[in-house]
Parts: C-alpha cells; sequence; structure tokens
C-alpha cells in the first residue's frame, strides 16, 4: 500500500470514528432521559391494591422509623418516630388509593406525613408535602404535594438485599436529582 494511501485510509477512519462520538455524545442524553421511565414501568406494571395490603417500615436517616400499614378497605394508618429530633407521629385511619399513569403504579396517601427528609415538613399538621417541590424519579417531572402524599411503587429487583424479603417497595419522591428515594419494605402481610 502506498504511503499516500495508507494516509487517506487513516483520515477516513479518525473521521468515522470522529462521527461516531459526536452521535453518541448526542444521543447518550436522550436515551439516558427515557430510561429511568422505561425502567420503572419494567417493575411497576400490573400491581393491584390488594397486593400493597401489609406493614410497610423506611428508616429516613437511619435515626427514625416510619411505618405505614395498608388495610384492605383502602384506609391506612401511619406511625413515625424518631427518637434523635423527638419526633412521634401516630395518626388514625386515612384513605388510600392507587393510581397507574403511563405504565407507573402510584399510591396516594390522605394526611400522610411526609418524613423522608425535612422534620418541618414532617410534622406539618394535616399531612402533606408542604410547599416544596418534589420530583418524581421516575419522569423528572416535579410537583408539590400539598394535598395527599404520593408514592411510588415498584417490584423489588433481584439482587437489592436491603429489600430481599419484600415483593414490592414504596418510594417517595425526591427533594433533588442528586438524593436517593426512602423507599418503605414490606414488613407484614
Amino acid at each position: 500500500m502506498n504511503p499516500r494511501n495508507s494516509i487517506k485510509l487513516a483520515i477516513s477512519i479518525l473521521s468515522t470514528l470522529i462521527c461516531v462520538l459526536c452521535a453518541i455524545a448526542i444521543l447518550r442524553p436522550i436515551a439516558q432521559k427515557e430510561e429511568p421511565q422505561n425502567y420503572c414501568k419494567s417493575i411497576s406494571s400490573d400491581i393491584t391494591s390488594d397486593m400493597l395490603v401489609g406493614t410497610w417500615l423506611a428508616e429516613p436517616g437511619g435515626a427514625g422509623t416510619d411505618q405505614i400499614t395498608l388495610y384492605a378497605d383502602n384506609s391506612y394508618s401511619q406511625k413515625y418516630d424518631n427518637p434523635v429530633t423527638q419526633i412521634s407521629i401516630q395518626t388514625g385511619r386515612n384513605n388510600w388509593k392507587i393510581d397507574v399513569i403511563d405504565g407507573i403504579t402510584y399510591i396516594h396517601l390522605d394526611h400522610m406525613h411526609k418524613c423522608d427528609s425535612f422534620e418541618t415538613i414532617c410534622s406539618i399538621k394535616d399531612g402533606g408535602g408542604g410547599d416544596s417541590p418534589w420530583i418524581n424519579f421516575c419522569t423528572d417531572e416535579v410537583v408539590q404535594m400539598k394535598g395527599p402524599v404520593t408514592l411510588i411503587v415498584l417490584r423489588v429487583v433481584s439482587g437489592d438485599i436491603y429489600y430481599g424479603l419484600s415483593d414490592l417497595k414504596f418510594c417517595h419522591f425526591i427533594s433533588d436529582p442528586d438524593s436517593s428515594a426512602v423507599c418503605y419494605r414490606r414488613i407484614t402481610k
């Protein structure tokens, strides 16, 4: 092969490689944006309200416990206790319902105290998420939860050791894109 042809071949290969890398750089953010919703749909579909009945536990921040018990009559109760902050909440029975939007299952809990991140929000008299914006990590939608608190219902994937004994988990919306969701695991049916 003559040196001139070798240079042309090298330039051609380099140009093709640059084009491929540019395409990846352009398309990757688009693919990443779709991925969470598709992932959530794949582990959130075909869930019914009877599958949610039981007692669920979350341990936000490691110091406290947040327990909700869902009853078959679509009522629930909540018991939150944090010995560090000395906040303790126990509710009577309130209503809950599930909703499926674009293949993702949600549970809406009337008057739930959102105790996953900020104590001031947890302490709101009638529950709810206060004035703060919350991010649905499955859709990137930003919402407020002045009324019912909404949780995302997901199947537990194999290998998730924290939820190993639970078939499903309920996850709070997050406060910022870099945070992780506090989720409830089933402790009794």
